[in-house]
C-alpha cells in the first residue's frame, strides 16, 4: 500500500503599507514620536513570538499596535531586532517596521512616509515592498 503525501500551499496577499525605520531610539519613544506625527494611538501588546528558522528557538518582537475605528485600518510598530535575529533580515538597517493594513491611496502612503520624517530622532523611514521581501511570511500575524 503507498501513501499518498499532499503539501498544502498558501497565498499570501501582501497588499499593506511597510515602513522600515532606523533610529537609536527605544520602542516606546518610537511609538510615541509616531503617535504624534500621525494622529495614532499605537499601544504596547504582547510581543510578537516566531522562530526565524526551523530549528531555531522562537524570537520575540516588541510589537504596539492600533485599530482605527472609523477607517478599518490597522497600524502595528515592530521592532526588526528580536532576541535571536532579523525579523526581516533583508532589512537589516531598519530598527523597526511600521505596518499599514487598510485602504490607502499611493498619496496617503507617501504622506505618512513624510509624517515620520517629521519625527526629530527618527534618522530615515523608507517604504519597502513586501512582495520582494524572501522573508515576507514573517509579516503575516
Amino acid at each position: 500500500m503507498s501513501v499518498q503525501r499532499y503539501k498544502l500551499e498558501i497565498e499570501y496577499e501582501y497588499d499593506f503599507l511597510v515602513v522600515g525605520i532606523s533610529t537609536h531610539e527605544k520602542p516606546h519613544r518610537v511609538a510615541w514620536g509616531l503617535n504624534k506625527a500621525l494622529e495614532l494611538d499605537l499601544t504596547k501588546r504582547d510581543p510578537y513570538t516566531l522562530a526565524l528558522k526551523k530549528n531555531d528557538p522562537p524570537s520575540d518582537f516588541t510589537r504596539f499596535t492600533w485599530d482605527h475605528p472609523d477607517f478599518e485600518a490597522t497600524f502595528s510598530l515592530l521592532s526588526n531586532k528580536g532576541t535571536h535575529g532579523l525579523l526581516v533580515a533583508e532589512a537589516h538597517q531598519a530598527d523597526y517596521l511600521f505596518i499599514a493594513e487598510g485602504p490607502f491611496t499611493d498619496e496617503d502612503e507617501k504622506q505618512m512616509i513624510a509624517d515620520m520624517r517629521t519625527v526629530p530622532f527618527i534618522l530615515m523611514a523608507y517604504r519597502i515592498d513586501p512582495a520582494q521581501l524572501k522573508s515576507k511570511q514573517n509579516l503575516i500575524f
